[in-house]
């Protein structure tokens, strides 16, 4: 009955899955998308609350946490079906949990000048200057990451994000396949280096 899902009825002996008790709803947003298939065995956590606590581990009921989530996510390699489905907000919450760089610039959770969200993967993916992107032709191949509004986010993006400054120029303008072309651009960066 705790189930809730006439056609899980069988599956008796599967974990129940509630929201983690004080935590961010981000996180249940993220269990549903990275299980997919099993979202059925999240249940409202009105309905677990009928159990007293001391009872849940009897009747396989879980809060979700993020620290297993990370884990689970760090160890399978998994991505994220679809990012656009969390604000930027919850996006943010998720990013600033996360101490492991390689999984922190995998997740498509950074937002894009443009309010997109995408993976900081890239060679050419930078954090943009508060005041947004110079008008630069050079810049429309980079990738840039709008500065996070909560402070942890924005200590990793400084920490792990190449600013977007005279060096990326360069950088920017020696990747394009007609470098030549930015001679000036790049003399100029240089003599302000």
């Amino acid at each position: 009955l705790l189930h809730g899902a006439p056609n899980h009825r069988a599956d008796d002996a599967d974990t129940l899955w509630i929201g983690g008790h004080g935590q961010h709803p981000a996180w249940t947003k993220l269990w549903s998308q990275i299980h997919g298939a099993e979202s059925w065995s999240l249940i409202p956590s009105e309905l677990a609350d009928t159990l007293p606590r001391g009872r849940w581990d009897n009747a396989e009921v879980r809060e979700v946490d993020a620290r297993n989530l990370i884990a689970d996510l760090r160890g399978s390699g998994q991505g994220i079906p679809n990012p656009g489905q969390f604000t930027p907000e919850e996006r943010e919450e998720i990013l600033s949990q996360i101490d492991d760089e390689i999984l922190w610039r995998r997740l498509p959770l950074h937002t894009r000048i443009d309010g997109t969200p995408v993976t900081a993967l890239w060679d050419q993916v930078y954090l943009a200057p508060a005041l947004g992107a110079p008008d630069d032709p050079l810049f429309a191949r980079a990738t840039l990451i709008k500065g996070a509004r909560e402070p942890r986010v924005r200590q990793q993006q400084r920490r792990w994000l190449k600013p977007l400054d005279d060096r990326a120029r360069i950088e920017l303008a020696l990747a394009d396949e007609t470098p030549e072309v930015h001679w000036r651009t790049v003399l100029e960066a240089l003599g302000r280096l």
